[in-house]
């Protein structure tokens, strides 16, 4: 903290404080994980400070990708372009929707301060609409962006009451996969290759996929 102060007057502090930080984190990165956590917080956000904005951001990606449920990383990530933000770094939308994906993630930690923190840039913003509702828990989490290159099919099945004997699963699940065959020859004006990839969007080759 008395590193990060002293950086105001002098930013070479910064660069100090980002060397404390790396030696701390080469030395002891199997120490305490909330000391470890803040040390982590303290090296990317100082890297946004030194003016290495690229390093920061490539910091925070790699640190969240390994531990998603690490909601200061959310909170330390977003403050370096939100209520916190140098001046040059400032965005608050990039602010609101890095933290708006750390809400989305399951057993996130720290849950109450990442809404708490996402009120403040709302406030912060004039949109006190949406801060009431992320207070009141009723923030809407981001929805994944659509791939214009893949095909998606639901089939909705309605066995009754009674349900459908077991017996029944495999060839039940032929017919679907025969009645997914049609439908996506008929959008695509012909059949894939058996080797092609699935429209479906799964991952794996038509043959082992819709084309079973």
């Amino acid at each position: 903290m008395e590193l990060h102060n002293a950086g105001r007057e002098d930013p070479g502090f910064h660069q100090r404080r980002i060397d404390l930080c790396e030696q701390f984190l080469h030395r002891f990165a199997a120490g305490d994980s909330l000391l470890v956590e803040h040390m982590r917080r303290a090296l990317a956000s100082s890297c946004f400070d030194s003016g290495d904005r690229n390093r920061g951001d490539a910091l925070f990606k790699q640190w969240l990708t390994a531990d998603p449920r690490w909601g200061w990383g959310w909170i330390g990530w977003s403050d370096c372009y939100g209520l916190f933000a140098a001046p040059e770094n400032e965005d608050f939308e990039k602010a609101e929707a890095l933290l708006q994906q750390g809400l989305a993630v399951k057993s996130v930690r720290s849950l109450k301060d990442i809404r708490e923190r996402l009120t403040r840039n709302y406030e912060e913003r004039g949109l006190h609409e949406e801060a009431s509702r992320v207070r009141q828990g009723n923030h809407a989490a981001p929805r994944d962006t659509p791939n214009p290159g893949v095909i998606r099919i639901k089939s909705k099945l309605d066995f009754g009451e009674e349900g459908l004997p077991l017996d029944e699963l495999p060839e039940l699940q032929a017919r679907l996969n025969r009645g997914h065959e049609q439908m996506l020859g008929d959008l695509l004006g012909r059949k894939p290759g058996r080797n092609s990839p699935c429209p479906c969007g799964s991952g794996k080759k038509f043959k082992y996929c819709c084309g079973r």
